[in-house]
């Protein structure tokens, strides 16, 4: 049986490796963003509000992961990993190019790696 200790350390390591997962999509989210901001300006604000969140939760996951940390790690990043899926499928739900199945490029499967890995990470941490 794991001690309390090793418990603490296994559930900050987890939440250490989530925040850099984080930082990760937070780059290419912020790469993104200029590409998405001239397709239609709304997808460009989404996604360096996107960004800007992934940075600030790394950093948050990083020094005191609690409880309401994780879940808004988990919330954001399954929902954003949906949003993403739907948009390859069946096309973003809003916009010019609303119901058009998008391409997927590396960027995007790199993004869905990480963000998995967010959700696995914070979920290991809660």
């Amino acid at each position: 049986m794991a001690t309390n200790e090793a418990k603490k350390t296994d559930s900050r390591l987890a939440a250490r490796c989530a925040a850099i997962a984080s930082l990760g999509a937070a780059v290419i989210h912020v790469a993104v963003t200029p590409m998405h901001w001239r397709d239609w300006m709304p997808s460009g604000l989404f996604f360096a509000a996107l960004a800007g969140f992934q940075l600030l939760w790394a950093i948050a996951a990083w020094r005191r992961p609690g409880a309401v940390v994780l879940a808004a790690g988990i919330a954001a990043n399954a929902g954003a990993a949906g949003l993403w899926v739907m948009s390859c499928v069946m096309g973003p739900p809003f916009g010019p190019s609303a119901g058009q199945p998008e391409a997927v490029g590396a960027a995007g499967i790199a993004v869905l790696l990480l963000q998995t890995y967010v959700i696995m990470g914070a979920v290991w941490a809660w």
